[in-house]
């Protein structure tokens, strides 16, 4: 259980030199964080990604908690004829792919990411899941089906779905929660002073 008002630090991706700049930041503060992990690129030992060896020893280390963040879905597909670009889990390929052909697709991504995460880290317990780009269907999608029925599926897979849309404190009770991006250009000062504005009145 959270306490009251939680401060959740949380990556994406699972790039090599965010646990490389940020464990020793961990370390020193006593602080934890979540890595949601782009499975498909680290699996196929794509550049500047970490290694399972380090996801694992991170999370060994108590500092760093595992979650999912996608398959091999972590791209954008062609959903129409004019090959118009969209998330992977948002949208149907090329609008011939049937709604349960979508659905097959995604959660197989789903399945294969969540089993391939904790063959590589048996202490994975999947909690929450960060869709790449922010979006699984509620922000664009092809079929307006898409965002309810994903919705569901995350929901009662994971609990909390975390988007980057809109960009507010979350509330008690959400199961899709907002995060507040900060970004490598935002100084220290400038982060304070962003948060104390976004706090609730």
């Amino acid at each position: 259980m959270l306490p009251a008002r939680p401060l959740l630090l949380t990556f994406d991706d699972s790039l090599a030199n965010s646990f490389q700049e940020a464990d020793p930041v961990l370390r020193q503060l006593g602080w934890n964080a979540v890595m949601f992990v782009d499975v498909g690129s680290v699996d196929e030992g794509a550049d500047h990604y970490a290694s399972w060896e380090q996801i694992a020893a991170a999370q060994r280390s108590g500092r760093w908690e595992m979650q999912l963040h996608a398959g091999r879905g972590h791209h954008n597909i062609a959903y129409d004829v004019a090959g118009t670009m969209g998330p992977f889990y948002a949208n149907r390929v090329l609008a011939s792919e049937s709604l349960g052909g979508w659905e097959r697709r995604v959660v197989g991504d789903l399945d294969w990411g969540q089993a391939t995460l904790r063959a590589h880290v048996p202490s994975y317990r999947p909690l929450a899941f960060a869709p790449p780009y922010g979006n699984f269907g509620q922000l664009a999608n092809d079929d307006p089906a898409i965002p309810q029925r994903l919705g569901a599926i995350l929901h009662q897979r994971y609990g909390i779905v975390f988007v980057q849309q809109p960009a507010r404190y979350a509330k008690p009770g959400d199961t899709v929660v907002p995060r507040l991006q900060i970004t490598r250009k935002m100084a220290g000062g400038d982060i304070h002073a962003w948060l104390r504005q976004k706090l609730p009145v």
